[in-house]
């Protein structure tokens, strides 16, 4: 058990040896302190809040306090390392890049890494894995014979994937990826504690993930997923042709058709593929002939093929980039972070509560203001097997949307001073400078 003066010290110096000059949030210092000290973890923390710097310093902070301390045994076959598992080959990828950047080693486990895992074995901290590539037995064994005394925890990032992809909600349906499901497996082979992380996870999902990975009493630590610089909206519709003739829609697509370069940059979720390809085919129809759209406007679902999702990922990122709009299926989700996005479009119900705060999250992350506009057709709702989400749309009692929206979370929400910012509840009862 280590001591709170040892920790910080050795914060200080972990944070030297990475060229970090910043404080770590309270809840991140929090964290990391209980996951050292050998307690399982849940945080769930909002998007761009720091949640992989947690783990990135952790080996380092370790080793520092065994030094510290006299605690060898950890050290004697190279410093100490974590797993760290990852949903995507994409968030892999983009976890790796920034560990280089602070001067971390960090690989993924696959086989065509092999060699190169074996080659810098003594210096790797941070080893990043699919949950089914972990859970495969050579994999396994190749862990246990070459870096057993040198993991020190696991870390499971996008925790929420667990209940989500491990699990279904319907009882003849298999799970989306039932890897997920068996992680808690990794405690039988590894005896280390559990690192969750997460952006939205309520009290039943928190639940979950504790009986599923077989969490001993974690500790858990949240920030409220608040982003009160999104202005959240709620529309009904008929039909699409509606959807396609909401003021805001029109909007985006005349700035689109008038001064492109400036349009703002806008994600339009949809329930399906073909959904995508309709809402894709309809905004065609509104310009003419000859007018290029695949230079501004892109669709991204699962069936996308992989170079192609990588493209378009890496393009809208850009500060040339072309692309204004992308029309999606949730497959545009885990680890996507473009900073500028300022409209979150959903067209249709989206599955449940916590994937719609995922989503909309996604917009003004760079903290500039930004909307999130839910429109759907009354017979959505009837799909929809998520109470809170159906409560959230139908909002019975006309309140704020964002107090009901963290309602469903446990949290506090902060009342906007501008009305008109909030929601579209609040705008209509606003009498500021700006709506007279």
């Amino acid at each position: 058990m280590y001591d709170k003066e040892f920790f910080k010290e050795s914060l200080v110096a972990a944070k030297a040896v990475h060229g970090l000059d910043f404080e770590l949030k309270q809840e991140q210092e929090e964290l990391l302190f209980a996951f050292l000290n050998g307690k399982d973890c849940i945080g769930v923390l909002p998007t761009n809040f720091g949640k992989s710097m947690i783990y990135q310093l952790a080996p380092s902070v370790h080793d520092d306090m065994a030094r510290r301390t006299d605690e060898m045994v950890a050290i004697l076959q190279g410093d100490s390392m974590l797993i760290v598992v990852s949903p995507t080959n994409a968030l892999i990828d983009d976890q790796i890049e920034s560990c280089e950047r602070l001067g971390i080693t960090a690989r993924k486990l696959c086989s065509e890494e092999i060699d190169d895992i074996n080659e810098y074995a003594g210096e790797i901290t941070l080893l990043y894995s699919s949950p089914e590539c972990l859970l495969e037995e050579k994999f396994r064994t190749f862990l246990l014979d070459k870096f057993q005394e040198r993991i020190i925890g696991i870390v499971i990032d996008e925790a929420h994937l667990v209940v989500k992809w491990g699990t279904s909600n319907k009882p003849d349906d298999d799970p989306f990826r039932e890897a997920f499901k068996h992680l808690g497996q990794l405690r039988g082979y590894f005896s280390k504690p559990f690192l969750c992380l997460t952006a939205t996870a309520n009290r039943k999902t928190r639940k979950n993930i504790t009986k599923i990975l077989g969490l001993k009493r974690p500790h858990v630590t949240k920030v409220t997923p608040e982003k009160p610089n999104i202005m959240l909206n709620v529309i009904k519709v008929k039909s699409i042709e509606e959807f396609m003739e909401t003021p805001m829609l029109i909007e985006i697509l005349e700035k689109l058709r008038s001064q492109p370069e400036t349009c703002e940059k806008t994600i339009i979720y949809c329930h399906s593929y073909n959904a995508c390809g309709l809402v894709y085919l309809k905004i065609k129809s509104q310009f003419p002939r000859g007018f290029d759209l695949t230079l501004f406007v892109e669709i991204f679902h699962g069936t996308t093929p992989v170079p192609i999702q990588n493209e378009v990922l890496a393009d809208i990122v850009k500060d040339g980039s072309t692309t204004r709009i992308i029309i999606a299926t949730n497959a545009l989700g885990v680890g996507v972070n473009i900073k500028n996005i300022r409209n979150i479009v959903h067209w249709g119900v989206p599955s449940d509560i916590e994937g719609y705060v995922q989503e909309i999250g996604r917009a003004g992350r760079d903290q500039k203001n930004s909307k999130a506009t839910l429109i759907y057709k009354g017979n959505d709702i009837t799909h929809c097997r998520d109470k809170d989400l159906v409560n959230y749309i139908k909002n019975v009692e006309k309140e704020c949307r964002r107090k009901l929206l963290m309602s469903f979370f446990n949290c506090d929400y902060t009342p906007s001073k501008e009305k008109h910012l909030c929601c579209d509840v609040c705008s209509q009862t606003c009498n500021c400078n700006s709506c007279f």
